[in-house]
């Protein structure tokens, strides 16, 4: 579980920095973001899942039942990632955009 909120939270951070350092807007940035790291989220969730069904097999009943929950949950999580997560950034980047001043008046030296 812990490889696949490294891996969640790498995907929050790739559209900060792709929009820093390539001049990407919020759109382009969740693009590249998803692009460069959804396949390995991807991954990550089928290999812990299929490790959780097969705890979800045995045949103590409390066991059985934490490896179907948790192989839900991380299903769950993966899809609130690729549905939720993408709106949810684009709005955090424009909200941050509309926040900051823009500094290209500022920066130009005033004239007489």
């Amino acid at each position: 579980i812990r490889d696949d909120l490294v891996t969640g939270v790498q995907t929050c951070a790739l559209p900060i920095c792709a929009r820093r350092e390539q001049g990407l807007g919020p759109n382009d940035a969740v693009r590249y973001a998803f692009h460069t790291v959804g396949r390995a989220l991807t991954v990550t969730t089928v290999v812990l899942v299929a490790g959780f069904m097969v705890l979800a097999m045995s045949s103590f009943e409390v066991n059985s039942a934490m490896g179907l929950m948790t192989a839900a949950i991380i299903t769950i999580a993966l899809i609130c990632a690729f549905l939720l997560l993408p709106p949810l950034l684009m709005k955090i980047e424009e909200n941050r955009a509309d926040a900051t001043p823009d500094r290209t008046d500022a920066n130009r030296p005033a004239t007489a």
